[in-house]
């Protein structure tokens, strides 16, 4: 840290009190303005190309900053006085913590570091998102054909169940709903014909009529007959 102190005299033109580079800082502990004149005189503080203070030197007066300023890292503070103004500038000059500067760099590389990290994350979380989405809308589509097909499916199904339980009901004397099985009109029809006709009946052989005893005895005979050549 090095202690320093400029007086320049005014000119109407910016003079350069501090000039810092990238190493070095500075604070301004006093800055003195005293006018020879007999009338008042302007005076303006520019830090960093920015007028700071802007004010008026009493004839025969002196101006005085209120407060410490701050010369930051690579700015430079400049006066800019009228003729007759001597300024006198007393300031502390010191180069930067350089492990200081570092570690807040790193730490600003840090966070940037983890705000992109985050970013890709939140991008990816979207995509994979965004696949569930349409996966889970492919698979709802899916399962309304399935539904689809499973009702067209229990519609031909229950059609054919109404055109069995026709058929059980209505198909016709001697025709086969299944192997051997009959319908409900068949069996009337059969019934029927009983009543009509008697359940004697030599001609043929059914599971409704019986043969008479006369056809039983010849049957009996000629098995008897067989039986004796």
């Amino acid at each position: 840290m090095a202690f320093r102190s400029v007086t320049l005299a005014g000119d109407g033109k910016s003079q350069t009190a501090i000039k810092n580079d990238i190493n070095t800082e500075a604070v301004v502990n006093s800055l003195v303005a005293i006018n020879s004149t007999s009338k008042d005189l302007n005076i303006k503080i520019v830090i960093a190309g920015v007028d700071a203070v802007v004010d008026v030197v009493p004839a025969h007066g002196v101006f005085r900053i209120p407060d410490k300023i701050n010369v930051s890292v690579n700015e430079s503070l400049a006066i800019v006085a009228d003729k007759g103004v001597a300024t006198t500038v007393s300031f502390f000059q010191q180069a930067i913590d350089a492990t200081a500067a570092f570690n807040a760099v790193q730490q600003l590389a840090t966070g940037v570091e983890t705000a992109i990290t985050a970013l890709k994350d939140a991008a990816a979380t979207s995509e994979k998102n965004a696949k569930t989405s349409e996966t889970n809308a492919s698979t709802s589509e899916k399962n309304a054909k399935t539904s689809e097909t499973n009702a067209k499916a229990s519609e031909t199904a229950a059609a054919g169940s109404m055109d069995k339980a026709d058929r059980w009901a209505n198909e016709g004397a001697d025709i086969e709903v299944e192997k051997d099985k009959y319908s409900a009109k068949h069996w009337a029809i059969r019934a029927a014909s009983v009543v009509s006709n008697g359940v004697i009946d030599d001609s043929r052989v059914s599971n409704i009529t019986t043969w008479s005893s006369d056809k039983l005895k010849k049957l009996q005979l000629e098995q008897f007959l067989g039986i004796l050549k």
